[in-house]
C-alpha cells in the first residue's frame, strides 16, 4: 500500500487464533465429541475445514446439529453458511447437509447403521473465516418417519369413494372407504373401517 511504499514500518502479520479442537483439520485428527455433549470450533483461516468423531456402541441413529454466529444485519466479508457431511466407520460418506443460508443452524438425522466411529466434517460454503465460534452438537436421534411398504386390502368389491377422520376415538386419523356395485353381495355397497395402528400404520 501507499503507506509501504514511503517506507513505513509493515505491521506484523495476524495470525487467527487456532480454536481449542486444532489441530482437527483432516479425518485421522478428528477432534472427540462425546453423544449428547457438544463442540465449539472456529472456520479460521480462509478454507479450513474442521473434523469431529463420536463413538457408537451399537445401531441407532445420530442427531448432528451446527450452529454459526448470528448473520450480521450489515455486510461483512466474515459469515458461516455451515455444510456438515457425515462418514461412517470405514471413512464411507454417508449424508451432506447445506439447507441453510448464513447464519442458520444445520440439523439432520442420518442412520448409524453399526457400531464404530463416525467423523463429522464441518465447512462453510463460502470458505470465508467465521466471524466467531460456532458450536457442533451429536446426540441419538430417532428414525424418522417415513411410508412404510404398501400391503393390498382386499374388499371384494370395487372402491367408490375414500375420507380419512378419526372414528375410533383414539387421536388418530382412521381410513373409510366405501364401495360399489361388483356382483359381490357380501362387499357391495359397504362401508369399510380401516383403523390407524399405534406404529402409524
Amino acid at each position: 500500500d501507499g503507506y509501504a511504499a514511503l517506507r513505513g514500518p509493515r505491521p506484523a502479520p495476524i495470525d487467527p487464533v487456532p480454536d481449542r479442537g486444532e489441530p482437527n483439520g483432516t479425518l485421522d485428527r478428528a477432534a472427540p465429541v462425546a453423544l449428547g455433549g457438544s463442540a465449539e470450533g472456529t472456520i479460521a483461516p480462509e478454507g479450513d475445514i474442521d473434523w469431529y468423531a463420536t463413538e457408537v456402541s451399537s445401531p441407532s441413529w445420530l442427531s448432528i446439529t451446527v450452529t454459526p454466529p448470528p448473520a450480521s444485519e450489515t455486510f461483512r466479508a466474515k459469515e458461516m453458511d455451515p455444510v456438515i457431511s457425515v462418514y461412517g466407520p470405514n471413512a464411507t460418506l454417508i449424508a451432506t447437509r447445506d439447507a441453510g443460508f448464513i447464519g442458520d443452524a444445520e440439523s439432520f438425522v442420518v442412520p448409524a447403521a453399526s457400531a464404530g466411529r463416525y467423523a463429522i466434517e464441518v465447512a462453510n460454503y463460502y470458505g470465508a473465516q467465521s466471524p466467531g465460534p460456532y458450536t457442533v452438537t451429536v446426540a441419538l436421534g430417532e428414525s424418522p418417519r417415513g411410508f412404510a411398504a404398501y400391503k393390498n386390502y382386499p374388499v371384494g368389491s370395487w372402491p367408490e369413494s375414500v375420507a380419512i377422520a378419526d372414528v375410533t376415538g383414539d387421536g388418530k386419523k382412521d381410513v373409510l372407504m366405501t364401495t360399489s356395485f361388483y356382483f359381490d353381495a357380501a362387499n357391495d355397497y359397504k362401508l369399510f373401517l380401516f383403523p390407524q395402528q399405534e406404529s402409524g400404520s
